[in-house]
């Protein structure tokens, strides 16, 4: 999870209650128990404080920043332009437990401890109230102010229109805790004391609920309706627009005190008691994660999704601009890809999230272009693990194949698979003897299509038929090694005083002087290689010569390679001693 540092941050002399943000990150508002509504531009700077009678519970900004509305406990609603001038206020019969204002900030919701439902324009006319049979806890408005829901202690939620209509009015089992609108007022989520997610059309026809372990105390809604978040003690579950959980999120054993979504349901940001901020994608995956000591009261976020603001209870507002996120997590996807193409692989589906990415970073959508960046990142993920080389041998005999002579032969590597080769290597297995460096690429890679050739030579120690296993061991660029098998058969010409004769293999005799050539030369290049003038693995070349020559004894009457030991020669049976 990446670690993420906050851009500026700011005091108040208590709690900060409420925070909001315009939507393009330019604005930011806070409420705070020391009875001040704070103005903040995105750059730290205090715009300007207003002084209320009591303690500012709630607060809210138009999209654009123009207007400023904001609830007290000293029974008022508060309207500001964006320079601080307060262009209104109205006193209600009691406490403001929560307020709203359209997009545009042509109209202002409020609910208070009166029990009624206020309604307002811009210039501060009351336009209508409706009294609930309890005390209203929550409220949510449309994006235009054409539609307005409540919730209340009466364990009810109460939707009207913006004329005030009560159009209808839908029964929980409980007191509703949390309720959110769409941006045109078609979907409504409603959390609940009695643990239900209550998940409502514009008609109040239920379309689903969800009974959740806990009460209901957050709820989320994007803009679209289609993403569902709530937030209860202990962890946050996101659903869709059908009802099914996506997932959920554990936060520890600490009530969800902020929960919001950007724009589209991207992405949303968590605030916990436990001082805790994590943003996250719709997939449930944490791109960033905050801590403090002081628990966050509220956490709000920008519609991009670029700022991020939180209010915490010792009165610190913390303000986080993640340019520098989106822009890491585009430059890592796009190094993903370089490094794809630089290994021969060409992903059409990766380089097209890349080109989505640049494009929607461009156009200042960040949310958008990260969304492309962690796809091309997953899929050239897969890439790395599905694309492989795959090696083909073709073995070339350059002249006729004589009983324990030298004789060279070719091995021609090509890389017929979808990836680079690295760390290419030969082994060769059967009754012969084997000469030659087999290691040629071993750091060097071998490309898509690429041909090489390795010459090495044997001797073969049998006649006639010779099965000869050839091993090619290799790995791919993401460190997966890969073995193939070629099995072929040889024919080894027998030595010309034995071309008459039905020879096919070694005497007995023959047997054991093989085995002694082999111990000895065994014998030999463990000493070479305590000398240090051995380099070569003895895994891979048990039947390699010592690079140091040897003294070699030859037969005066066929010119073989004898052993100085020897009686007679096994070959032409000339008496030697």
């Amino acid at each position: 999870m990446t670690a993420i540092k906050e851009s500026w941050k700011a005091s108040a002399e208590n709690t900060i209650r409420d925070v909001d943000i315009s939507s393009s990150g330019g604005y930011t508002a806070a409420g705070s128990y020391d009875k001040h509504v704070y103005y903040y531009d995105k750059r730290g700077n205090l715009l300007w404080k207003y002084k209320a009678g009591d303690s500012v519970r709630d607060v809210a900004v138009s999209f654009n920043g123009r207007f400023v509305a904001a609830g007290s406990y000293d029974h008022n609603i508060y309207f500001f332009n964006r320079k601080g001038e307060l262009l209104w206020k109205y006193k209600t019969g009691g406490e403001i437990r929560d307020l709203a204002i359209s997009g545009e900030g042509r109209f202002v919701a409020s609910v208070s401890n009166d029990h009624h439902v206020y309604f307002f324009n811009k210039e501060g006319e009351m336009l209508w109230k409706y009294k609930t049979r309890d005390k209203a806890l929550c409220l949510s408005m449309s994006l235009r102010g054409d539609f307005v829901a409540a919730g209340s202690f009466d364990n009810n939620t109460y939707f009207f229109d913006r004329e005030g209509n009560l159009l209808w009015k839908f029964p929980t089992h409980s007191t509703v805790l949390d309720v959110e609108i769409s941006s045109k007022g078609r979907y409504i989520a409603v959390g609940s004391q009695d643990r239900y997610l209550y998940y409502l059309n514009k008609k109040g026809e239920l379309l689903w609920k969800y009974l959740s372990p806990f009460p209901v105390e957050k709820v989320a809604i994007s803009p679209n309706g289609r993403y569902v978040a709530i937030g209860i003690e202990g962890s946050v579950s996101y659903f869709n627009g059908d009802g099914v959980k996506l997932w959920e999120k554990p936060v520890g054993e600490f009530e969800v005190t902020g929960l919001e979504f950007s724009v589209f349901g991207e992405s949303v940001i968590i605030g916990t008691q436990g001082g805790q901020l994590l943003f996250c994608d719709k997939r449930g995956r944490n791109l960033w994660k905050y801590t403090l000591s002081s628990p966050v009261e509220k956490a709000n976020i920008s519609a991009n999704g670029r700022y991020i603001v939180s209010g915490h209870t010792d009165g610190k507002l913390l303000f986080f601009d993640g340019l520098d996120f989106f822009k890491k997590i585009f430059n890592n996807a796009r190094e993903s890809a370089l490094l794809l193409r630089n290994y021969g692989i060409d992903s059409p589906e990766v380089s097209e999230h890349i080109r989505l990415s640049k494009e929607f970073y461009q156009k200042k959508q960040y949310l958008d272009s990260m969304d492309h960046a962690l796809r091309a990142k997953v899929l050239a993920k897969e890439a790395i693990r599905t694309y492989i080389p795959e090696i083909s041998v073709e073995i070339i005999v350059e002249k006729k194949l004589t009983y324990l002579q030298w004789s060279p032969i070719l091995f021609e590597l090509e890389n017929v698979g979808r990836a680079l080769a690295f760390d290419v290597r030969l082994d060769i297995q059967g009754e012969v003897m084997v000469r030659g460096d087999r290691s040629v690429f071993r750091k060097n890679m071998l490309d898509i299509y690429e041909k090489a050739s390795v010459n090495l030579e044997i001797k073969p120690l049998k006649t006639k038929t010779l099965p000869l296993l050839v091993v090619v061991n290799y790995i791919n660029f993401g460190g997966r090694r890969f073995t193939k098998s070629v099995r072929t058969h040889l024919y080894v010409h027998p030595p010309k005083h034995l071309e008459d004769v039905e020879y096919e293999t070694t005497t007995p005799f023959e047997k054991n002087l093989i085995k002694e050539e082999r111990t000895l030369l065994s014998k030999e290049r463990k000493e070479l290689m305590n000398l240090g003038e051995l380099e070569l693995e003895s895994s891979y070349y048990p039947h390699s010569l010592s690079p140091k020559e040897r003294i070699i004894f030859r037969c005066p009457n066929c010119n073989r390679e004898i052993k100085q030991e020897w009686l007679a020669c096994p070959f032409c049976g000339t008496w030697l001693k």
